[in-house]
């Protein structure tokens, strides 16, 4: 099983017309090389000055790349971990990113949660 974590470091290289090009071309290449593949949503992001979510950057800022994570999903069969808009129900989640991008220990462990709650009945599956 491969987990792939996309778009944080991608956002500010790519257009979502590349983004999707890329993800779909590593699903595909993953794929066709036996492996399952799993796609798992960024965290959000936030701007500590203002505790909002940074929602654009140059190009796009890192949420319109979650809907291509989750459409490159779907139309792959692949599962996806929903990070993001799990983490934007979180009262305070921007206090929980300790540069407004990287997680506090709290908030990786609620990352881990979502991880293994998609993961557990593939592995189930395959007993």
């Amino acid at each position: 099983m491969i987990d792939e974590n996309f778009a944080i470091n991608d956002w500010e290289q790519y257009n979502a017309h590349d983004f999707q090009q890329y993800v779909t071309q590593f699903v595909v290449l993953a794929q066709s090389a036996g492996k399952k593949v799993m796609l798992e949503e960024p965290n959000p992001q936030c701007d500590k000055a203002t505790g909002q979510e940074v929602v654009s950057g140059q190009p796009i800022g890192t949420n319109p790349l979650v809907a291509v994570i989750n459409q490159v999903g779907q139309s792959y069969g692949v599962p996806v971990v929903h990070q993001y808009a799990t983490i934007l129900a979180i009262a305070g989640w921007c206090s929980m990113l300790t540069d407004g991008t990287h997680p506090n220990d709290a908030l990786y462990q609620i990352k881990v949660q979502n991880t293994f709650d998609v993961l557990q009945p593939i592995i189930g599956a395959l007993r």
